[in-house]
C-alpha cells in the first residue's frame, strides 16, 4: 500500500502536516509550488523548493508596496524607482564583501552617503537653502537645482571635484578586468580601438566617420568568434535635470533603466561586433546596484570557467551540486566587487556636490560682505541683504 502521513496517529506527522498547513496560508504563489497534499512529497522530489518558496516570499512581501508607490503622484515615483533598483540582484552585495585590496577600502564619509543613498535620505551636504549654490564644479553649468538626494551630482559632468563620471566608470571597468584575468586566465584589454571600425550604416554622422570604441576585449572565451568585446555603463534611474524627474518606466518596471540601455547598446554594436566576428556584450549596470541581465551571464560564464580551473575541485571528486554551489559563491563574489567599487564612485561624486555647494556658499557670503562693506564707504542706504536671510 502506497505510505502516507497520517496527522492523527503520529506525533511527527502531525508537526510535518502543520508545518505544511503554514507553507500553504502563505499565498497562493506559494502554495502552486507545493503539492496537493503532504503525500506528494514522498514519491516526487522537489528540488530548490526552500529558494523559490523564499524568492516568492520575498517577491510578495515587496510587491504591495511597490504598487502603493506606483500609484501615488509624480513626486514619490523616483521612490518607487529608487526601490525597484535597490532591490534588483547585486544591488546591496557590497554590504557582505570584505574590501581585501586598497582599491576597495571605504571611508566613513563615503559609507554614510552610500547608506543614505539606498536609503533614499537627504545628504546632509546637499541640504542648504541658498539657491544660488550649484552642486557642480563649474560655474557654467545650465542648473542650479538644489535636489537633496543627489540625483543631478550624479547625473551631471560638471560634478567632478572628487570623481567624475568617466573616474568612477573606469573604476567599474579595471575591477572587471581584473575579475576575468583571475577568473579565466585570459587576456583582457581595455579601450578596444580599431577593432570594430566605423558604422557605414549608423544613423549617427560621428558613428560613420569614427572608430567604435568598446570597454573591454577578452581573447580566448570563445572558440567561435575573434574575441568578446564589452561596453560598461552605469545608469541612474531618477533624471538630474529636474528635481525628482523618474526616467521612463523605472517607476514601474523592475530593471527598466538597464533594460533600455541594455538594449541601447546592443542596437549600436551588437550587428557591427557580428558581422565582424566578434561577440558583443552590453554590461550595464544601475547606479543603485541593479545588474543587467546581459552582464550577470557574462560573470556567469566567467564563473564556470573559474571553476573548471580550481584546483580543489579538480583534485577531488565533486558532484554537480558542489560544483554549482562554487559558481553562484563566485558569481555573488564578482558582483560584490564591482558594487563595492561602484559605491565607491557615486557616493565620491555626491561628496564633489557637498564640497561645492559649501565652497558656492562660502564664497557667496563673502562676496555678499564685500559688497556691504562698499555700501558703507559710499553711504549708500540699507544693506543688500543676503539670499538666505
Amino acid at each position: 500500500p502506497a505510505a502516507i502521513i497520517n496527522a492523527s496517529k503520529c506525533t511527527r506527522d502531525a508537526h510535518l502536516q502543520a508545518a505544511f498547513t503554514r507553507l500553504r496560508e502563505n499565498g497562493p504563489e506559494v502554495e502552486a509550488l507545493l503539492p496537493p497534499s503532504i503525500d506528494g512529497f514522498i514519491h516526487t522530489e522537489y528540488k530548490n523548493l526552500q529558494r523559490d518558496i523564499t524568492h516568492v516570499k520575498d517577491d510578495n512581501s515587496f510587491k504591495e508596496i511597490h504598487t502603493k508607490l506606483a500609484k501615488r503622484a509624480s513626486s514619490t515615483k523616483p521612490e518607487a524607482a529608487q526601490m525597484l533598483s535597490v532591490s534588483g540582484p547585486g544591488a546591496l552585495d557590497w554590504h557582505a564583501q570584505c574590501p581585501y585590496s586598497k582599491d576597495m577600502q571605504l571611508p566613513s564619509p563615503i559609507v554614510s552617503i552610500a547608506i543614505r543613498l539606498e536609503l533614499y535620505l537627504d545628504q546632509p551636504g546637499l541640504t542648504l537653502e541658498d539657491v544660488t549654490a550649484t552642486c557642480c564644479n563649474v560655474a557654467g553649468c545650465s542648473t542650479h537645482v538644489f535636489e537633496r538626494k543627489g540625483h543631478h551630482a550624479i547625473n551631471c559632468k560638471y560634478n567632478n571635484q572628487f570623481g567624475s563620471r568617466t573616474r568612477c566608470h573606469n573604476d567599474v571597468l579595471w575591477q572587471l578586468i581584473k575579475i576575468v584575468k583571475q577568473g579565466t586566465g585570459l587576456h583582457a584589454t581595455s579601450k578596444c580601438a580599431a577593432l570594430l571600425g566605423p558604422n557605414e550604416h549608423a544613423r549617427n554622422a560621428k558613428d560613420r566617420d569614427h572608430d567604435n570604441i568598446t570597454d573591454i576585449c577578452v581573447t580566448g572565451l570563445r572558440n567561435d568568434v575573434i574575441a568578446v568585446l564589452g561596453d560598461v555603463s552605469i545608469v541612474h534611474p531618477i533624471e538630474g535635470v529636474k528635481p525628482y524627474a523618474c526616467a521612463s518606466g523605472t517607476a514601474t518596471e523592475e530593471g527598466a533603466a538597464v533594460r533600455r540601455l541594455e538594449q541601447k547598446k546592443n542596437n549600436k554594436y551588437k550587428p557591427l561586433a557580428t558581422e565582424k566576428h566578434f561577440l558583443f556584450i552590453a554590461m550595464c549596470m544601475e547606479t543603485y546596484g541593479r545588474f543587467g541581465p546581459d552582464f550577470i551571464a557574462f560573470l556567469t560564464t566567467i564563473a564556470e570557467i573559474a571553476a573548471k580551473r580550481n584546483e580543489g575541485l579538480r583534485s577531488v571528486p565533486t558532484t554537480r551540486s558542489m560544483r554549482q554551489q562554487f559558481i553562484t559563491r563566485q558569481l555573488r563574489r564578482y558582483m560584490r566587487q564591482l558594487s563595492l567599487v561602484r559605491v565607491h564612485g557615486i557616493a565620491k561624486r555626491i561628496k564633489s556636490a557637498t564640497f561645492a555647494v559649501g565652497k558656492s556658499n562660502i564664497t557667496g557670503q563673502a562676496n555678499q560682505q564685500q559688497m556691504n562693506a562698499g555700501r558703507r564707504q559710499l553711504a549708500l542706504p540699507g544693506p543688500i541683504p543676503h539670499p538666505t536671510d
